[in-house]
């Protein structure tokens, strides 16, 4: 599989990359599809949906440890959801293709388009550094009362000092930082996988779908945030089965919006 798409690989990364315009109701279509490749290759998508959980539950743990960072932690998650996603995007690529889904040929595949991904990967480690740094730092200067064992949240419920004023400005941040990874990694991310465009080239492009479709995107993002958030209400329970259901939603919005 790696060899064949190799022969054109280098072909398909310097074609013109086309966006199209898509309908307000098609990420319910991603969504569908998504659940189709999940049944269609079953294990395997639990597999990449246990291994986010487990991520996921060691950040849990680590929140139990330091309550006041929940939001740190679960924001962090969403910033390098992307290249946590790769896995799934790969099986995605492997059932359009027509291949079984191969874990090892899948890693394979990653591998030939490391550079690109490598460069991506820093980017977000930026976003994930911005992010980390300035809610300490809001955590420290607003609520440097909160008890340790109560979330900002609760705090901010129970209006102890400095809660609601960390807590607004640690969710417009969260806002601003997470739109600048959807925006740039929605079809960013796919994109190197399918056709290894350089990393730049594939963020603007990606920049180019939201512009072009920017309600259609903002109701794909409020589905994302929406099923990740009753993975992690639910104690993790669906999250084996909801990670790769929107890795696989994710690659599917990838296809319609790039021709």
């Amino acid at each position: 599989m790696t060899a064949h798409y190799s022969h054109n690989q280098h072909h398909r990364a310097s074609e013109p990359i086309q966006v199209r315009r898509v309908d307000r109701d098609q990420p319910f279509a991603w969504l569908a599809a998504g659940w189709r490749d999940f049944t269609t290759s079953p294990g395997h998508s639990l597999f990449y949906g246990a291994c986010f959980t487990l991520f996921c539950g060691f950040l849990m743990v680590l929140n139990g440890t330091y309550p006041g960072f929940l939001l740190v932690y679960l924001a962090a998650l969403l910033i390098i959801g992307p290249l946590l996603a790769l896995g799934t995007y790969t099986a995605a690529w492997q059932l359009e293709n027509g291949f079984s889904v191969s874990i090892s040929e899948g890693l394979s595949l990653i591998l030939t388009r490391l550079g690109n991904l490598a460069l991506l990967g820093f980017c977000l480690l930026i976003v994930l550094t911005i992010w980390v740094k300035l809610s300490a730092l809001i955590l420290a200067l607003q609520a440097h009362q909160l008890p340790a064992d109560q979330t900002l949240i609760s705090a901010a419920m129970l209006e102890l000092p400095g809660a609601k004023n960390a807590l607004f400005m640690m969710s417009v941040l969260a806002v601003v930082l997470l739109t600048v990874v959807f925006v740039g990694g929605v079809a960013g991310v796919p994109l190197i996988i399918d056709r290894n465009v350089e990393a730049m080239r594939a963020i603007r492009s990606s920049v180019r779908t939201v512009l072009q479709n920017p309600l259609t995107m903002f109701c794909w993002a409020l589905m994302i945030l929406l099923l990740f958030g009753i993975g992690v209400i639910t104690g993790l329970v669906l999250m084996p089965v909801l990670f790769p259901v929107l890795g696989y939603a994710s690659w599917h919005c990838y296809e319609d919006l790039i021709e």
